[in-house]
């Protein structure tokens, strides 16, 4: 039996087999669609190498999924109907499933995408045909250590649409009861769309390619202040090399975005309070091959060139400090930072432990820090920094808390970590 995945009793978290698990997922949005077998052996293989533990893939893909062969020559329906699956087609899709799994993978499973129910004359189009295709798919994959997304990149925007979404839940449930969790990928924010859905267990943003510096810690502020209570999560963050766009989705000229804004993103968003993140990859997520890409997109290179980007390695080496931290027994703590909060791709966040015997602060820019740790039980406080470029530790003892602040080491970012000294004392 797969692991079984629940919100923790703080409703703030995840769980793994009741043990704090954080989500690192990475976007792979047209992972059935354009890989045969031997591609999709290398790019799971590679990912969870990487120390990703989950993959958010869809299943009825974006780019012409209903209407060109996946790269093993079937389509998902016979006739565009979905009550009538091709079995081809869904045989290689059990085989991506699965082999995720063997990796150590978790798939985030999106049914389809947003356009196949959004659209009034589309193959999803009513909770007559959203149903029975979800149940018809959660039986497919109820034994298999998968989480589902809804939505797909589509806010709601009347009657209908809320009753084709709650028809996919609802057929999900019907099946899998409360084994698997259900989350919804929104346009901005699930809380927008389907804050008070019973079926919802957590949230996702998405704070996207717009500008520069995105700031996702203000919507994930948002959600872990306002009621109801789950988890929730940065679903779709500025992609590494996606083109930075402007507010009527134009690229602004060759600008992309880097490594030091997909780990921003990162860092912004658990300092906050987020329970994961997902990465992407604007190469990867739509499975660049030459260069071939979609023409609001863009895109250069060829995915496999893509998996390899700085920012995954930066991006697993943050996942690496919450797990070494354990950030299910932080909580943001911006009352803590006495100066320089700064703005976007300026500002500082600050969490503490629970039990207030620890303080991080991820601090881009080159900033310094300025702590009050009188808010907290640090009495002999000794202090570390973490180099988010290649996730190297280095002390940064004694503590200096004058006015002019904890001096940040890095040019670019870096977190700092203050916490009681438990190494015994002499006393001789």
């Amino acid at each position: 039996m797969p692991a079984r995945l629940a919100v923790a009793d703080d409703r703030r978290h995840l769980t793994r087999d009741g043990h704090p698990w954080f989500l690192f997922g990475d976007t792979a949005w047209e992972l059935f669609h354009r890989l045969d077998d031997a591609d999709t052996d290398h790019y799971l293989t590679t990912r969870a190498d990487q120390g990703f533990n989950s993959v958010l893939a869809v299943l009825v893909a974006e780019f012409g999924g209903a209407d060109v062969a996946n790269a093993e020559g079937a389509l998902p329906f016979v006739d565009r109907t979905a009550s009538r699956p091709d079995p081809r087609y869904w045989e290689h899709a059990d085989r991506t499933v699965w082999q995720a799994n063997r990796s150590g993978l978790t798939m985030g499973l999106l049914p389809c995408w947003g356009s196949y129910w959004y659209e009034p004359d589309e193959l999803l189009a009513t909770p007559e045909l959203a149903g029975p295709y979800a149940r018809w798919i959660a039986e497919r994959y109820a034994d298999a250590d998968v989480f589902w997304v809804l939505g797909g990149d589509r806010t709601i925007d009347g009657p209908r649409h809320r009753d084709v979404v709650n028809a996919f839940a609802t057929g999900i449930r019907e099946v899998v009861g409360s084994s698997q969790l259900i989350t919804y990928h929104p346009r901005e924010s699930s809380k927008d769309d389907v804050a008070a859905a019973d079926w919802l267990d957590f949230d996702l943003i998405q704070s996207g390619h717009h500008g520069w510096a995105t700031p996702n810690y203000q919507l994930i502020e948002q959600h872990v202040t306002r009621a109801p209570m789950r988890p929730v999560i940065d679903g779709e963050p500025n992609y590494e090399a996606h083109p930075v766009m402007d507010p009527r989705w134009r690229a602004c000229g060759d600008w992309t975005f880097s490594a030091a804004d997909a780990r921003r993103a990162a860092y912004h968003s658990v300092f906050a309070g987020a329970a994961g993140h997902v990465y992407g990859a604007n190469g990867v997520y739509q499975f660049l091959v030459d260069g071939a890409a979609d023409p609001v997109h863009g895109g250069r290179g060829d995915w496999r060139e893509a998996l390899q980007l700085p920012g995954a390695r930066q991006v697993a080496a943050a996942v690496r400090l919450f797990s070494e931290l354990g950030t299910a027994e932080w909580e943001p703590r911006q009352d803590l930072l006495t100066a320089r909060i700064g703005t976007r791709s300026g500002h500082v966040r600050a969490m503490a432990r629970k039990d207030r015997r620890a303080v991080a602060v991820y601090a881009p820019a080159g900033k310094p820090v300025c702590l009050d740790l009188q808010r907290l039980t640090i009495t002999r406080p000794v202090a570390r920094w973490w180099n988010p470029r290649d996730g190297v530790w280095e002390e940064a003892s004694p503590v200096d808390l004058g006015p002019a602040g904890i001096r940040n080491p890095y040019q670019e970012d870096g977190v700092l970590v203050v916490a009681e000294d438990d190494s015994p004392t002499d006393d001789r």
